[in-house]
């Protein structure tokens, strides 16, 4: 995109009504190239190009971007250089921590986006060869979760507007879909509905991305609503690949699940490569619920201050008043157990491999608490231990297969680059050639507009003399007239 926007626009009227459409402009990429492969290699624009760029081309098309696409070097030119009213879509690209981190700290543009137009915010770090987390990164997060502000709305027009609209495009080859339905008297979006109401009407379609959250309003519902099994079943269908579901029931009088419930999705959701924490705050929550739990109170019958701090300071783990989640992963499986016994929600453990986390299952028979460790408890921790250094050892290969695929991808730049000097090269010979060239041909047309000249000047002479000679003959036919007449 940067090349085209700086080789072509400018260069005549036809091409800047094609470059610049707004039916073509939207998705703006500001990355000078890119090199696909396990991680995606970014170089800089240009001085030079992104000067002309942000002065000549972006303020045309400011009000038509959607979703762009920045480095590091050229973010802040670029989204100072003018607004943009239409953006929902970031992309942060090859950033070190601790460059983000300031932005998201100081830059007051950068913040304001994130706070009132970005619904999609995509962030992606330079490779560190090292296998230490890095705090940066934990509070990075902690200020994007902080800023982003903007949601999807709920809507309940889905049967009566979204599903006829989709129907209707039966040419379309890759569908993207974030919704938040309400419905009073159906039952939640599955697998089944989605092919028999969307997929059955697209014959095309080759790429379906979809996140959709169904609340459903019970008012004396007739009919069973599925259960997260149902949903999982419905996707078996070969249109789809890896589905995830999640079905959970909150009452009218709690609209939000109790924290044990929150801190299980942070816990499911957190890459164990990253850093994952829970502040005293939050621990207070989840320690209030699972007191309520265990003693049978009401969830205003807060446990004293004094007991949730000293049951924070039992885990010895915390940094900066924050209890960090990967510490338990690493070195404290015990302290883990001894958390699930606690919550009595937990039945087990489990490491994903293919996904680097640590999922956490729902049991909701009590577990009877115990001072001593089963052989059960003793088994499971044994089992996370063992899971959790297979995947120590896991991303350590991984790691150095990395390193591999980078040295071989500076060596293919290496060459690119050489390619890329010879054809330059190349073209800088041809082009003086062609301007030597050109200025013979322009020295052989001023020497024959000079002999025109003179042509011409000869040729004025010649009329000149005929025009005398003309004359002198009138003169001596009126004189031999004359002499005829005496």
């Amino acid at each position: 995109m940067v090349d085209i926007l700086y080789s072509l626009v400018d260069v005549t009227q036809r091409f800047d009504q094609l470059i610049l459409d707004p039916f073509y402009i939207h998705n703006l990429d500001m990355t000078s190239m890119m090199m696909k492969s396990y991680y995606d290699r970014i170089y800089s624009i240009e001085n030079k190009v992104l000067d002309r760029i942000c002065k000549n081309i972006l303020p045309r098309i400011h009000h038509q971007i959607n979703e762009l696409i920045v480095e590091q070097n050229s973010i802040e030119r670029i989204l100072h250089t003018i607004n943009y009213p239409q953006l929902y879509s970031l992309s942060l690209i090859d950033f070190t921590e601790e460059v983000l981190l300031k932005y998201l700290t100081d830059n007051t543009t950068l913040r304001r986006l994130l706070s009132e137009q970005i619904t999609c915010l995509k962030l992606d770090f330079k490779y560190d060869t090292t296998l230490s987390i890095s705090e940066t990164s934990s509070i990075i997060f902690t200020l994007i979760l902080s800023l982003c502000k903007r949601s999807y709305r709920r809507i309940v027009c889905y049967d009566n507007l979204i599903i006829p609209l989709l129907q209707r495009m039966i040419n379309l080859e890759e569908l993207i879909l974030f919704l938040s339905i309400i419905r009073t008297e159906k039952n939640y979006i599955d697998g089944i509905q989605l092919y028999d109401d969307i997929l059955i009407y697209m014959p095309r379609l080759n790429k379906f991305i979809f996140n959709i959250d169904t609340n459903i309003v019970e008012n004396n519902i007739e009919f069973a609503l599925s259960s997260n099994e149902d949903i999982q079943r419905s996707f078996i269908r070969k249109e789809y690949g890896p589905v995830y579901s999640q079905v959970e029931i909150f009452s009218r009088k709690k609209k939000r699940a109790p924290a044990e419930q929150r801190c299980r999705y942070i816990f499911r959701f957190y890459n164990i490569k990253n850093n994952g924490n829970m502040s005293i705050e939050e621990f207070r929550e989840l320690h209030t619920d699972i007191q309520n739990l265990k003693d049978g109170k009401a969830n205003n019958d807060a446990p004293p201050y004094s007991e949730v701090v000293s049951a924070f300071n039992s885990f010895n783990l915390q940094v900066n008043n924050l209890l960090q989640l990967t510490d338990f992963f690493k070195f404290c499986c015990t302290i883990v157990q001894d958390l699930l016994r606690m919550c009595k929600r937990y039945k087990d453990v489990k490491t994903d491999n293919s996904n680097n986390q640590v999922v956490f299952i729902m049991d909701q028979r009590p577990i009877q608490e115990s001072n001593t460790p089963s052989g059960d408890s003793i088994n499971n921790r044994q089992q996370v231990t063992d899971h959790m250094r297979a995947l120590i050892d896991e991303n350590s290969a991984l790691r150095q297969q990395n390193a591999n695929l980078f040295q071989q991808l500076d060596r293919l730049r290496l060459e690119i680059v050489q390619q890329q000097t010879n054809h330059d090269q190349l073209l800088q010979k041809s082009l003086c050639n062609l301007t030597i060239t050109i200025d013979e041909l322009t020295n052989q047309l001023n020497d024959y507009r000079q002999e025109l000249s003179r042509l011409q000047k000869e040729n004025d002479h010649l009329k000149q003399a005929l025009n005398d000679l003309q004359k002198k003959n009138d003169s001596d036919a009126e004189e031999n007239k004359h002499c005829k007449n005496i």
